[in-house]
């Protein structure tokens, strides 16, 4: 996927000012990180921060580690979903070792981060190093949180998507007919 065929916009800039927190991270937008590791939160992220998730006139509150699937990028989490997603991974039984190599993989790399007054997150350096992000990088709106990725490997991840699409369709949807108890297909 060519630079160009990426929207640079989520299009949630173009939904008025009160619908843009309600509806969570959407999109995707090419960024550039810093030699300190900072990147600007994209401005409907920011919207979505400070409508959802901003803790009265304090700071915007992050969790940032790395996104413990195969494709290891960087995962940003407002507070409140941090909280949540370890809630999660907390009910994982313990005393089975994948679960525990699960969590210590995600808090081991976790970390506070607080947008600062220019918009912007700083990644502590091993995150960088593990996700293996380079100077080009996407930022993904993920619903509760966003993700940054390299954009090379951002781009290799749409294409094989698209690659997939079928099996990957037909396997999300045997899963959720699993989770409700319903026939696929049907209700």
């Amino acid at each position: 996927m060519s630079q160009k065929s990426r929207s640079s916009d989520s299009g949630l800039s173009r939904l008025p000012a009160e619908q843009n927190g309600d509806l969570g991270f959407l999109g995707n937008n090419p960024l550039s990180l810093d030699e300190k590791f900072r990147l600007v939160v994209p401005s409907a992220f920011k919207t979505v921060l400070q409508k959802k998730y901003r803790q009265g006139t304090g700071a915007i509150k992050t969790v940032v580690t790395i996104s413990p699937d195969r494709f290891r990028n960087v995962a940003v989490y407002p507070l409140s979903e941090w909280k949540r997603y370890i809630a999660e991974l907390k009910r994982m039984p313990v005393l089975d070792r994948h679960s525990r190599q699960l969590q210590r993989f995600v808090t081991s790399l976790a970390s506070p981060c607080e947008l600062d007054s220019a918009g912007r997150i700083r990644l502590e350096k091993k995150v960088v190093e593990v996700a293996k992000l380079e100077k080009r990088i996407v930022v993904v709106g993920c619903g509760s949180h966003f993700e940054v990725w390299d954009e090379k490997r951002f781009d290799e991840f749409v294409e094989e998507t698209i690659r997939n699409a079928d099996s990957a369709a037909d396997g999300a949807v045997e899963h959720m007919s699993a989770a409700t108890g319903s026939a696929p297909g049907g209700g």
